[in-house]
């Protein structure tokens, strides 16, 4: 019986800009990539530490610092796309299955797990009664050393696409290398995953004021977090023209009561709060998505001064990738 091989090749459609770079940065920068893409989607799978400190005095801001940290296993991933932008960034979107995922976790189950609150047929009903079969990642890098001639001498559209839409990246993000683009992305990923583990998790916060004569002579707010976070999702990214970045994450209503069920099998030892309840929260909580959106911005000191440009005011052609997918029988 013969049997039908299919052999997909993916045509990186590599835009005017991108010939300026050695094969070496191209690579170099599909290869960072494919990592932030592999970390996006261990990220979501397996979760990740999220802490924040942030402090206020009279009402400004002192200082906000937000880390987190990811050390986990992945197998199974694969490479769907790769898309490269006219400031010479590129985009590859990996996926991995659900059937993949669960073979890792029953792996992990029979190797280690000693209780009997889980089975191992657990891990069957949660392909069965999964819609989604493959979880998909797009991650971005960015060419080393760029310099500011390489970037005037773009002249092309930088079209962002984040999910099904597609936008022209605002003249003002030109003026910034490609990867103090991205770090203001990945800033804004962390602010909203900050504001979600904030209204999920909880956090510290502490507060000092002093008044005297009826007039505050000093007030101070200090908030902590620490707290771990998991299945969460980007859902949109939006460049805006004052040089702000906002993205938009997402959480499950149901991924939060699997975290909280964890909790509870495992520290829980009192009595008036019963397994069954996590269920009843599902079915009468109305909203089954938790949304938030973070915010980022560029370091101003790598700002690279520019005069506007003819290119940027009237061009309105879109950068096109094609994709050719080759049939073998």
């Amino acid at each position: 019986m013969l049997k039908k091989m299919v052999l997909i090749v993916l045509a990186l459609g590599l835009t005017s800009a991108c010939f300026g770079w050695t094969a070496r940065e191209k690579l170099m920068a599909k290869r960072a990539a494919e990592l932030d893409a592999y970390r996006k989607l261990a990220e979501r799978i397996r979760g990740f530490r999220i802490t924040s400190d942030t402090s206020v005095r009279d009402f400004v801001t002192e200082s906000d610092q937000i880390n987190t940290a990811l050390n986990t296993f992945l197998k199974g991933v694969r490479t769907e796309r790769v898309r490269w932008l006219a400031d010479g960034t590129c985009e590859v979107t990996v996926a991995v299955t659900l059937r993949q995922v669960v073979r890792t976790l029953k792996r992990i189950y029979t190797r280690y797990y000693k209780g009997d609150r889980i089975r191992a047929n657990d891990f069957d009903r949660i392909i069965r009664r999964t819609r989604k079969r493959v979880i998909r990642e797009t991650g971005s890098g960015a060419p080393r050393d760029m310099r500011p001639e390489q970037i005037e001498e773009v002249e092309e559209d930088i079209v962002i696409r984040p999910r099904a839409r597609r936008r022209k990246l605002p003249a003002i993000w030109r003026k910034y290398p490609p990867n103090e683009r991205l770090m203001a992305k990945r800033a804004a990923e962390l602010d909203a995953y900050r504001k979600l583990a904030e209204r999920i998790r909880g956090f510290r916060i502490t507060s000092d004021t002093t008044v005297r004569d009826f007039v505050t002579e000093s007030d101070r707010i200090n908030t902590a977090l620490n707290t771990f976070l998991k299945g969460v999702r980007t859902v949109d990214v939006r460049y805006l023209p004052d040089g702000i970045v906002e993205v938009d994450v997402e959480v499950t209503l149901r991924k939060v009561i699997r975290t909280l069920k964890r909790i509870y099998n495992r520290y829980y030892k009192g009595n008036r709060i019963r397994a069954n309840d996590f269920n009843n929260i599902v079915v009468r909580y109305k909203k089954k998505i938790i949304r938030e959106t973070g915010s980022g911005a560029p370091r101003q000191r790598r700002r690279i001064d520019q005069r506007p440009r003819e290119s940027e005011q009237s061009s309105e052609q879109e950068i096109q990738v094609e994709e050719t997918v080759i049939e073998v029988e």
